[in-house]
């Protein structure tokens, strides 16, 4: 009985740390993307934490022509302001979109997945983000900082004084 007992609770320990090494801690962090006028992303999403895509520009920028536009595919998995109304509520004054992933209703959560696109039109940038649900923290990026070259930088600042 009691190597029996002891083996249980060898394999329980062993369980949990697994589950615990499987899940992983959840931490803030940045990952670098060149913004360019064609941009492919594939992001992770953890649900109830999410991803924010942080822009060198405020995004409800006059002057930048075309102005934001946001399309969402999967409403179901993901939450994103995309109205026009919630547009210019949400990124007055902000550089920054907020990517929200649901957690799924099915009962065995941690197998099903959402996917859809999340396509962003802003100033001449065209981005186009595969989006998928994930439970594995060592996927997930929580920031995603978009970078533009010195060159382009210059031609924005030229382009809004004119």
């Amino acid at each position: 009985m009691k190597i029996v007992m002891r083996n249980g609770l060898l394999l329980l320990m062993l369980l949990l740390s697994v589950h615990v090494w499987a899940s992983g801690e959840l931490k803030p962090q940045f990952e670098r993307v060149e913004l360019k006028e064609n941009t492919v992303l594939q992001l992770a999403i953890l649900p109830d934490a999410g991803t924010q895509l942080i822009f060198p520009f405020e995004l409800n920028n006059p002057d930048l022509v075309p102005p934001l536009k946001i399309r969402l595919t999967n409403t179901d998995g993901f939450e994103v302001p995309t109205a026009p109304k919630d547009i210019e509520i949400y990124f007055q004054g902000q550089n920054t979109i907020s990517i929200l992933g649901k957690p799924s209703k099915d009962k065995d959560a941690g197998k099903q997945m959402h996917r859809g696109f999340l396509f962003i039109n802003v100033g001449g940038y065209n981005l186009s983000i595969a989006l998928h649900t994930t439970y594995n923290m060592k996927e997930h990026v929580s920031n995603i900082v978009f970078d533009i070259t010195d060159a382009e930088r210059v031609h924005m600042v030229e382009a809004a004084i004119k």
